[in-house]
């Protein structure tokens, strides 16, 4: 349907548009303020890691609001709103629960936020953080490792980790149709940093300023707007839903996401401060059209016209 250049276009749009609602990850960077605003930073940001929702990990914090916490609720699970369309892919349960806490918990009294804390590059400290915890995996290590890096210093994320990431990589793929994705030969892998190298730097002589974790997720998430899955903003909206759903579940707690939302994302793109509440159908637009929702042009238009 595209051509590699047509995709490389296609991409660098789409990452533009969604920087512009706060994206790719809005939620992170809500979660990295919860966190900060916590008695225990590095526990909070674990717990971000094992749901992935800012919603989940405010419930979580009720529940467990510091290291010393005693792991004993399993009927926590019941509360939580988890990304659905990851996290639960791989079980969700309060066995997998508590052996995840427990493992963190574990991980940071041992001593190995301080040990990845000083390893002398990013490929060493990530093997010291998702390499050492349970039930994380390669796609929430590389969450969780990104939002401990902004919040605890961490060394600097400088490569796409290539190994296994065979969804991002068959992105790459289309901009450079002879990329195995599926091949983890070290000069395979390689070729995956050079491509993204390439990427980030196409899309920064476009005024598109990528790190290589936006990189890394706006691969992933091109791939599933071709699918007409995802939409400029969409998780801005699908992060609202979370929190809706976390309201109806846990009536008691007041949840800060909103009030980091607005120092956050634009108000444009929030649908607690417009009209919708949660994620809107409007990924098939671009897979059926070729363009991109956004949601500026219209805000736009009722401001001049208020």
């Amino acid at each position: 349907m595209y051509t590699p250049a047509e995709h490389l276009d296609n991409y660098i749009e789409f990452s533009r548009l969604e920087k512009l609602t706060s994206g790719p990850g809005p939620h992170r960077k809500v979660a990295e303020r919860l966190a900060l605003e916590s008695s225990d930073p590095a526990w909070a940001i674990g717990l971000y890691g094992m749901a992935y929702t800012t919603a989940g990990m405010e419930v979580l914090l009720s529940f467990y609001p510091t290291r010393e916490s005693h792991v004993q609720h399993a009927d926590t699970v019941a509360h939580l709103v988890p990304r659905r369309d990851e996290r639960v892919v791989n079980g969700f349960g309060p066995t997998r629960l508590r052996e995840m806490l427990l493992s963190y918990q574990g991980w940071l009294d041992d001593g190995g936020l301080e040990r990845a804390q000083s390893a002398e590059c990013f490929d060493e400290a990530f093997k010291l953080v998702g390499g050492q915890l349970t039930h994380f995996g390669r796609f929430f290590g590389i969450k969780l490792y990104e939002a401990l890096e902004r919040t605890m210093g961490l060394p600097h994320f400088d490569d796409v980790r290539p190994k296994n990431g065979h969804w991002s990589r068959r992105t790459l793929q289309l901009f450079e149709p002879t990329h195995d994705p599926f091949s983890n030969k070290r000069a395979d892998q390689d070729e995956a940093n050079e491509i993204a190298w390439q990427v980030r730097a196409a899309a920064y002589g476009r005024g598109v300023d990528l790190s290589y974790f936006e990189v890394e997720s706006m691969l992933c998430n091109y791939r599933q707007a071709l699918n007409g899955e995802k939409y400029p903003g969409g998780d801005v909206d699908g992060d609202l839903g979370y929190v809706r759903q976390g309201q109806l579940l846990n009536p008691g707690l007041e949840f800060r996401t909103l009030h980091h939302r607005k120092e956050i994302v634009p108000v444009w793109a929030r649908g607690e401060a417009r009209d919708w509440d949660g994620k809107r159908p409007l990924g098939s637009l671009f897979r059926d059209t070729g363009r991109w929702h956004t949601d500026l042009p219209v805000w736009r238009h009722e401001c001049s016209s208020a």
